[in-house]
């Protein structure tokens, strides 16, 4: 993925616009940081993407992929933007 600005961010991370070079699209990429973070902070963060991957409505943005950034502990998932 390649970043092309910062979208916003919270209290559980940022969001970023980037382009998905194998897709060849732009997607919004949910960045989930290690600092400060903790255990049941990462459940509710992967159980978001498990919950929002299935659906498929006009009104839901659609979630891609979930992964880890490499040589880190920084995971993210990618949804349409």
């Amino acid at each position: 993925y390649e970043v092309v600005r910062p979208l916003g961010h919270g209290g559980m991370g940022a969001v970023y616009l980037v382009f998905d070079r194998q897709e060849g699209r732009q997607v919004a990429l949910k960045s989930f940081p290690p600092t400060g973070r903790r255990v049941e902070d990462l459940a509710h963060f992967e159980h978001e993407f498990q919950t929002l991957a299935p659906l498929r409505h006009p009104n839901v943005a659609e979630v891609y992929d979930f992964g880890e950034v490499e040589g880190t502990n920084d995971v993210f998932f990618t949804s349409e933007v």
